[in-house]
Order: C-alpha cells, then structure tokens, then sequence
C-alpha cells in the first residue's frame, strides 16, 4: 500500500470467531500496540438467521427449559443486540488495559461488502482463521467478488490465537525491502530479535542484504538472524519457523489465494500479510 500505518489508524477485527474469548482479544490488542493502531471490532448480524427466522416452520431450543419453539425474529434481534454489547463492553476494556484507543461497528450481511466500505488507508483488517471443517467467510487472497481490498494489508491470526513473546520474523522474496524495514522497527519496538527468512533458490536480496537492511532499520548485529529456504512453501517456512515460537511473522501476500489459506494456524502465529510493492510503517 502506498500510505503508512500509524497512531489513530486501526486494526478492523472480525469478532465472529474468537469475540467473546478474553485472552484471545488481549493478544489482538497487544498487537495492535506494536503496530501502532486503535482496535476496532465488526460484529456481523448475519441476514440468513432473520431470513431463516421468518419461515413459517423455523424452530429453535430455548435455555434452560430446553422446549422446541418456533424462532422468534424480534427475540433473535434482541438476543443479538445484547450480545453486541457485551462484546463492545468488553473489547473497551481490553483495549483500554493494553493503553490503546477502540472502536466497534454492528453490520448486517456480507463481511466482505462491509470491510470494503469501511476500511481506510492506513487500517488492517484482522482474521481469525476458521478451525477445521469450519467455512471460512473470505477467500482472502482472492481479487472477486471479494471482501478486502487486494492493497490492505491482512493480519491473519491461528485459530487458538494467544499472547506470547519472541523474535519477529521477516519473510523476503522478490526483492521486498520493506518487508526487511518493517520487520526490524517492529523488532525494536517489541524489544525483540528479527529473524530473516530469505526464500527463494536465486533470491534479489541476499543474506548479507538482509543484514545489513535490518541494522540501517536501527537494530544491533546481536538481535539478528538471518536464513534461508527454498521457497515460500508453507511446509518450508514451517520447518524453517520450527522452535523459534515468534510474535509475528511480516511477509507478501501470496499471489495464490489458496496457498494462504490456514497459514497463520498451520504456523501457529500471527501473520501480517502486505500486497506486493506494498508499504506499511508503524508510527
């Protein structure tokens, strides 16, 4: 993206998965920290429920008496409401413990409409991976009919997404500087080691490149690494990953959609994902 990533812009959270579990917000919001944003959440009302709420023969168990009724589309909506703001109340605290400004929407219908209409320069948009089995809402890489638009940056989280401290880690291919910069003014932010994952079997930047990047971006020669892999191959960059239990990993979104599909879980860590030739400074 051609803009920077500072204090006042935000982190966009979808909170149908992961909204009501405490430690999960409270890692999101440690992250939006680092990255200097405010945390912003998008409870989603989903339009099938109410339409599904309006047929003549929709039923639903109601707690705790466990009776067989039919689905009342007035109690849905408030039953939705007061769950909107219990996440809302919950996310303020949150993200005022971690010393960062919020924000929270309620939207009704298609995620990925509501994204494209309210994200920003400067914003990312935060997804929980879907667990197995589980229908994802987005085909996030892809460019139709799409959801995010293919400039914003995405921070893609695991699923059992929790708070931890490690190195940074930057994946590099075709030649992506920035992705080096901002990995390393992440690292001194967070007080952290930069590992540098060169990919690629004829890399543009090499090892002694990276380096010599990560120290110009302010980091002593101790807090750096640097390694290399064949390829941007999930399976690679989980072996090259094994051990090191790192904070964030900074990489390109992949040109295929598929291949990034379950990589934050599969790596077991949260991934901020740029478009190529892309740029996103914190601060």
């Amino acid at each position: 993206m051609s803009g920077d990533v500072g204090t006042g812009r935000r982190l966009l959270l979808d909170l149908r998965r992961g909204g009501s579990d405490r430690r999960m917000l409270r890692a999101v919001a440690d992250l939006a920290r680092l990255l200097g944003l405010s945390l912003h959440g998008l409870f989603i009302e989903d339009e099938a429920l109410f339409a599904f709420a309006s047929l003549p023969f929709a039923r639903e168990i109601r707690l705790p008496t466990l009776e067989w009724m039919p689905l009342d589309a007035a109690r849905l909506q408030e039953d939705l409401q007061q769950a909107a703001r219990l996440m809302h109340s919950q996310l303020a605290e949150i993200a005022g413990s971690a010393g960062i400004g919020h924000g929270f929407d309620v939207l009704r219908g298609d995620l990925g409409a509501a994204v494209a209409r309210l994200i920003a320069e400067g914003d990312v948009f935060a997804v929980i991976e879907a667990t197995e089995g589980e229908h994802r809402p987005l085909a996030l890489m892809a460019r139709a009919p799409i959801a995010v638009p293919a400039q914003a940056p995405l921070l893609m989280l695991p699923t059992h997404f929790l708070p931890r401290r490690g190195p940074i880690v930057a994946i590099v291919s075709n030649g992506t500087k920035d992705i080096i910069r901002l990995g390393a003014r992440l690292a001194a932010a967070a007080q952290e080691d930069l590992v540098i994952l060169v990919a690629g079997s004829s890399p543009t930047i090499t090892p002694e490149m990276a380096a010599v990047l990560a120290r110009e971006a302010g980091l002593t020669p101790r807090a750096i690494s640097v390694r290399t892999v064949p390829d941007g191959d999930p399976s690679h960059l989980v072996h090259a990953l094994a051990g090191l239990h790192e904070r964030l990993i900074v990489m390109e979104r992949p040109v295929q959609a598929g291949s990034a599909a379950g990589l934050a879980t599969l790596c077991d860590a949260a991934i901020l994902m740029l478009e190529r030739s892309g740029r996103i400074d914190r601060g």
